[in-house]
Formats: C-alpha cells, sequence, structure tokens
C-alpha cells in the first residue's frame, strides 16, 4: 500500500523563527555554491599547458578488480585520549566502526550500526535512544552530549538519526568519560569522525533502492530510494586548498502505515594548509528533514506482545508531521610546533528548529473479548528552537626522558545552549477512542489549540578546565592521570507559566588508569573513571530550594587487549562496575507553596562482562564479534520499596552479534562476494513505568557483492528471517512500544572514480 507524503503546514512561529536564519543560511548556502562549482570544475577536463614543464601530468590509473577486504580492525582512535594513540596503550574499552565496515553493512545512519556495538542496545527511534552497559542516554537536553561529532557537541537534528554519508568512522568509548567531554551519562560516549578534504581527487556517487518485504509488507509495495554524491581534492596547484563536498536525498516510503520521510542533507568543507604543520579546515552540516510523527509504536494489551495488533499498526493521523531543519558550522585548527607540541582548536555551532504535531497514546480499556479493546490518545502541537554553541581548546605533548616521558593534555571547553520550547498544545485530551486492533484515524479533527500551553526558555552556559598526564614508564608500564573541573550556570523559565528557576554548580571529576605492555601484542589494564549530569532545574527539595547536586557515576573496569599477526587479529575483553548516584526521586508529598518535594535517594548499579574483537582469516575474508554479558542491572537505593532490587529496564542479560564478509578469489568468480551477520538481544523490559515484557531476538542480515571495475554493488538483505521483534520504548510510555522493521532489501549502486 503506497502512502502519500504528508507536508507540515505552514506554521506563524515557524515562519517567525525562519527570519532569524538568512544570515547562517546565506553563509551555508554560499559556501555549498562556491565547493559544487570548484568539485564541477575540478571534473571537467583541463587543457594542456605546454610551456609549463612542471605541471603535473594526470594519468588514470589501471583499475584492477581486486579481492583484498579493507580490514576492520583499527590500532589506534583517539576518543579515549583526543589524540591518536595505540587502543593497547589506552585504560579504556574503546570499538571503532570504520569505513570498511559500514559500507559492507550498507547502513544508512548511525542506529543502523547499533547491533554491532558491543553492550550498546537500541530502544527507539530518537538519535540517542539507546542504553549502553545498563543506562538508558536518554534524558532531556544533555542527552545531546552523548553522540559527538569530531569530538564536539551538537547534532543538527534532535531527533533524526545521523546518517553515514559523511561519516570516516564511529568511535565508541565505554563508561563515564567526563574528563574529557564533560557532561555524560555513565554508559559511554559515542564519536562521529567526519570525512575531510583531501589532496587527492577522488569522486563518489551512490544510489540505492529498497522495499520491504516480510509479514506485513508484499514485495515492492513500499519503496525507499536513496543518492548520494561525494567529491573531494585540491583546488590550487599546490595543494594547499582543498575541497570536499557531500550531498545526500532520502524518499521513503515506510513499512508503518502513513509514514513518509522525505530528508536532505548537505556537507560542504574546506582545508587550507599553511604548511605542513599549520592548517585549517571549515565544515558545514545543512540539514531539513520531514516526516510523518510516529512515536505511539503499537500498545500491548495486558504486557502480552502475542497480544499486539498487527506491527505496521498507526494510532496517529495522517496528517501527523514532524519537521527538523538544521545547520552546523565546524572550525578546526591545528598547528604543530617544532618542539612537538600539537595546538588543536574545535568549535561548532549547531542552530534548529523542531516542528511537531502528533498523538501519544493516553490509556488503554482492556474488554471481552480483547479484540473490542479501545484506547484514548493525547494531543501536542510543539515548536522548539536550539541553539549550541560549543568550543574545545587544547594543546598537547611531551616532557620528560625516553624512559619516563609525560605525555600531558591541557584544555579548555566552553559550551552556551538556548533553547526555547513552545508547546501551543501539550497533553490534550482527544475526545472519542480507537480500537487498538483496527483503529479508524482520518475522521475526528485534532483538538483546539492552546491546552496546555507552554512557553520554556532553557540557558545553559559551562565553562571547564581539564588535565590529563599520559606516562611512558619504561617499556612496560603506562600510568595516567587526569581531573577536570565544571562550572555551570542555568535558567528556566515558563512565560505563560509565569515560573523562573535558576541554578548553578561546580564539580570536579578524577579520572585513573594503569596500562602493563605484557608484549608488544598484549596488554592488561585498569582504570577508575567519573562522569556527571546536571539535575532537573523544576525539581524542589522541602525548602522550596531547586538547586539540587549533579547526578553523578563512578567506574571500575579491568581488562585484556591484543593486537596480532599484523592487525589480522584484534580483540577487547573488559569486566565492569558501575554505580550511579544522585538520582532524583519524587516523594509523593508537596511543599507550601505546592511544589512537589523531590529528594537525592536513588543509586543504580550494574556489573558486567564484555567482548569486542576482528579477526582477518585471509586477506578475502574477514570476522568481526561482539558479546556483552550484564548479569546484575538493578535499582539499589530508592523511596519506593517496591522498586527495590528491580532491573533497570531495556537492559538484558546477553546480547552479541557475528558479521563476516567473503570474496571467492577465483577466476571466474573474481569479483563475487557475500555477507552475513547475526545480532542478539535477551529478553527485557521496555518501559520504566509499565514494566513491559519484550522477548528476546536473534536478526539475521546478509549481503551479496559484485565489483565491477570502478563499480561497486551490493544487494543488503536486513532481517533475512523476517523475525518479528519489538525494538523498546523511546520514552516512559505507558503502553507502546516500538517494532522492529521486517524484511528488507536494499540494492546499491557505487562508482569511484
Amino acid at each position: 500500500m503506497k502512502h502519500s507524503k504528508q507536508h507540515s503546514p505552514c506554521l506563524p512561529r515557524a515562519i517567525h523563527l525562519s527570519a532569524r536564519l538568512p544570515l547562517n543560511y546565506c553563509a551555508g548556502v554560499s559556501l555549498f555554491i562556491l565547493i559544487f562549482q570548484v568539485a564541477v570544475a575540478q571534473m571537467k577536463p583541463q587543457p594542456a599547458d605546454p610551456g609549463a614543464a612542471d605541471d603535473e601530468v594526470v594519468q588514470m590509473e589501471r583499475f584492477v578488480v581486486t579481492t583484498d577486504l579493507g580490514n576492520y580492525a583499527e590500532s589506534a582512535a583517539s576518543i579515549a585520549t583526543k589524540y591518536p594513540i595505540s587502543t593497547l596503550e589506552t585504560s579504556a574499552a574503546v570499538q571503532v566502526l570504520n569505513r570498511s565496515f559500514l559500507a559492507d553493512l550498507n547502513a544508512d545512519d548511525l542506529k543502523s550500526t547499533f547491533s554491532y556495538i558491543a553492550g550498546l542496545v537500541h530502544e527507539g527511534q530518537e538519535a540517542s535512544s539507546f542504553n549502553m552497559r545498563g543506562f538508558t542516554a536518554l534524558g532531556g537536553l544533555n542527552e545531546l552530549r552523548v553522540i559527538q561529532i569530531d569530538g564536539l557537541s551538537g547534532l543538527t537534528s534532535r531527533f533524526g538519526s545521523p546518517v553515514t554519508a559523511a561519516v570516516e568512522r564511529v568511535e565508541v568509548l565505554k563508561g563515564p568519560a567526563s574528563l574529557l567531554y564533560g557532561l555524560a551519562t555513565p554508559g559511554g560516549k559515542l564519536n562521529i569522525v567526519t570525512k575531510s578534504p583531501q589532496p587527492v581527487r577522488q569522486f563518489e556517487l551512490v544510489g540505492s533502492v529498497g522495499t520491504w518485504w516480510g509479514n506485513t509488507q508484499d514485495l515492492g509495495e513500499n519503496l525507499s530510494t536513496s543518492a548520494s554524491l561525494d567529491a573531494t581534492g585540491p583546488i590550487t596547484k599546490d595543494k594547499r586548498l582543498l575541497y570536499r563536498l557531500i550531498v545526500r536525498g532520502d524518499n521513503t516510503d515506510s513499512w508503518r502505515k502513513f509514514s513518509h520521510f522525505e530528508n536532505y542533507y548537505v556537507y560542504p568543507s574546506l582545508t587550507y594548509r599553511w604548511n605542513a604543520s599549520t592548517q585549517l579546515t571549515i565544515k558545514a552540516d545543512i540539514i531539513d528533514e520531514d516526516r510523518v510523527a510516529d512515536y505511539m509504536g503499537v500498545v500491548v494489551p495486558l504486557k502480552n506482545q502475542r497480544l499486539t495488533a498487527r506491527y505496521d499498526t498507526f494510532y496517529g493521523e495522517p496528517t501527523d508531521y514532524e519537521h527538523e531543519r538544521g545547520q552546523a558550522y565546524i572550525l578546526q585548527f591545528d598547528h604543530l610546533f617544532a618542539n612537538g607540541w600539537k595546538l588543536h582548536i574545535g568549535e561548532r555551532s549547531t542552530y534548529s528548529e523542531h516542528n511537531r504535531r502528533h498523538y501519544i497514546i493516553r490509556d488503554l480499556a482492556i474488554t471481552t473479548p480483547i479484540q473490542n479493546s479501545t484506547l484514548r490518545r493525547q494531543y501536542a502541537r510543539v515548536e522548539d528552537e536550539d541553539r549550541l554553541h560549543y568550543l574545545d581548546a587544547y594543546a598537547v605533548g611531551d616532557i620528560g626522558p625516553e624512559s619516563f616521558t609525560h605525555r600531558l593534555l591541557l584544555g579548555f571547553t566552553s559550551s552556551r545552549r538556548w533553547n526555547d520550547a513552545h508547546d501551543i498544545s501539550r497533553s490534550v485530551n482527544a475526545p472519542g477512542t480507537l480500537s487498538v486492533y483496527s483503529p479508524a484515524i482520518g475522521v475526528a479533527p485534532y483538538p483546539a489549540d492552546g491546552g496546555g500551553a507552554r512557553d520554556a526558555i532553557d540557558r545553559q552556559n559551562e565553562y571547564d578546565g581539564y588535565i590529563a598526564d599520559h606516562i611512558k614508564l619504561g617499556a612496560r608500564w603506562r600510568p595516567s592521570f587526569g581531573i577536570r573541573y565544571s562550572r555551570k550556570n542555568a535558567s528556566n523559565a515558563d512565560i505563560i507559566r509565569n515560573l523562573h528557576f535558576r541554578g548553578s554548580y561546580h564539580h570536579t571529576t578524577p579520572n585513573a588508569g594503569l596500562v602493563c605492555l605484557v608484549s608488544p601484542n598484549l596488554s592488561v589494564y585498569g582504570s577508575y573513571s567519573e562522569s556527571f549530569i546536571p539535575n532537573s532545574l523544576g525539581a524542589f527539595d522541602a525548602n522550596d530550594t531547586n538547586n539540587f547536586p549533579p547526578e553523578t557515576s563512578y567506574q571500575l573496569e579491568v581488562g585484556v587487549k591484543g593486537e596480532y599477526r599484523e592487525r589480522t587479529v584484534n580483540f577487547i575483553f573488559s569486566t565492569y562496575n558501575i554505580v550511579k548516584q544522585n538520582v532524583l526521586e519524587g516523594t509523593g508529598t508537596f511543599t507550601a507553596a505546592g511544589n512537589s518535594i523531590s529528594v537525592l535517594d536513588g543509586e543504580q548499579e550494574t556489573k558486567g562482562l564484555e567482548f569486542s574483537g576482528s579477526w582477518l582469516p585471509q586477506r578475502n575474508w574477514q570476522i568481526m564479534a561482539t558479546l556483552s554479558y550484564i548479569p546484575f542491572a538493578k535499582i539499589t537505593e530508592t523511596r519506593t520499596v517496591a522498586s527495590r532490587g528491580q532491573r533497570l529496564y531495556s537492559v538484558p542479560d546477553w546480547s552479541g552479534s557475528l558479521w563476516t564478509r567473503y570474496n571467492f578469489t577465483s577466476t571466474r568468480l573474481r569479483g563475487l562476494g557475500f555477507g552475513l551477520g547475526a545480532s542478539y538481544v535477551g529478553p527485557r523490559e521496555a518501559s520504566r513505568t509499565a514494566r513491559v515484557p519484550i522477548d528476546g531476538r536473534t536478526v539475521v542480515d546478509a549481503a551479496i557483492y559484485y565489483q565491477l571495475k570502478r563499480c561497486n554493488l551490493a544487494l543488503n538483505i536486513d532481517n533475512l528471517l523476517d523475525e518479528k521483534y519489538f525494538v523498546g520504548a523511546s520514552t516512559n510510555r505507558n503502553s507502546g512500544i516500538n517494532p522492529g522493521q521486517p524484511r528488507r532489501l536494499t540494492f546499491s549502486v557505487r562508482f569511484k572514480h
């Protein structure tokens, strides 16, 4: 069944917000036009200049179809230290998904990789809707800090998952990470390393078409199409000025009824290299995402997932919408001093608008027979504006003799965030009911706007300083120490309700680790790390004071890392214990002023084992595997007696994945390859409030590849066996959870020049 695209109506406030953008958009569009013209010029044949004897002679390289595979293993990463360092010498668990793996998986966006990250469990639709090592990344505006772009905060889309068109690799740091990144949830951080301009001229064009074919869809019933262009190279003959232009467009009729996506992305960038020691890079992200708001998933009567309606059942309206428009501008300056010290300055400024109109589930009415059960909805219409300026500057260098070398990292971070949330309508009870199994939608009009209206203005200013010392002590020992001081001022106001809150805090975060290089190929490590995140300004104690200290976490971790046979074997095994404290809880009582009283009574704890590794048995065969076991994930302290000892929601005991790719080497089959993968997530509960149980699931993915001269053809089949499963719940909704997608076939063509 084809679903027509629903366009967002023109909104007065949206027009008002857009009026503030001309300068930013002019800058972004100008940069795009400049780089586009350069890219087109670079692709045109250049006339010969016989008078220039020293002109470079460009020759077309001879193309050879190879059976060799790009290695999934990465021996170095920067997310744990902010500078590239061998993963064997860091006292933290780091996993890297490089470009070779992303291309083999045909990962369109970041969430497509979640099944293959050790200890990470996907929960819902939002960019940060996942948990790591048992702790959710969701939690207000601070959840946007869990995903970094080139080591800096500031996603251009709050709810959409970042696409991979401009991604070079994804680095995952497990556990608390506040030493280097400030505000952080205890599970860890993801860092997206984006593509940069290159001195060698390259051009890549990718196109794909996909369809779903499974328990709710016929083959070819709904289609998705995507196209992207990636061009890079020098602008000047001396190769000091470089450019890169990446453009992508998506158009998807989803397998969910009435759900449609139309997205556009532009990523222009320029690099100027004064010399071998100094360079400046300017990048931009410009996005426009338009989709039908689909927040409810399907309901689970009596908490029994076997009683759910069809997985494509939609409880919203065909005219529900969600539109995100954003841009980011990134500046990266690097200078290498003669004494070996390096200065790096990174700044990322983002601006985004998020407008949506949608329903959420209010409650269920279970009847006998159950086929007559109904639900009621609540209506919301929201317009958000978000701005962030994030600066991170640091210097790194070595001091001391060879046998006792200190690699010092000295840094400063500044962050300023503005968020204006204008709720035109919020939590408005919609009239009437809908059938759980056969909802009649598109009949009732939307409720009148104005109910539950709110105009919230949030301001956050943060200033941090940090220092880290990674010590080389002889040939084997690598102790490390670090400390960060953070100071934050925040205010929150609701203009309509005449509410005003202010708060400030300062926090010190220590970190320590020790690595022993047992051999050049094997190391063991131990570490202590912390993280913190502010508590809500809208929470009050019994004295009507709202300045609670931040929520804090600490982790103890030990592990073993190995790298053998010229990086063809690479693994990390770790065990950890994480404790989260100062968890804010409501008491159910009120102050004389009418404020709900909260206390810092909550404590949560997880203990687990984790493995990730890759193996290249032959140059034409690659294997990657992950495994996570979390036997203990509980609420250890709480005022709610019934909740004490409960398992944390959305945390399975076991999860893991396996992926392999093989290329045939015989002359007759040269160029042909296949990929096969499987991911497992064990049983868990999907919601903190309703505690809806979810069965475990195993999803199998497959792919066929064929290399034809400069074209790479691929057929990727996600959920090969058409497993019916649930992902989880994006929010603390009482009854609705997100179903996983059915079997999906995607045919793609990748042309490189």
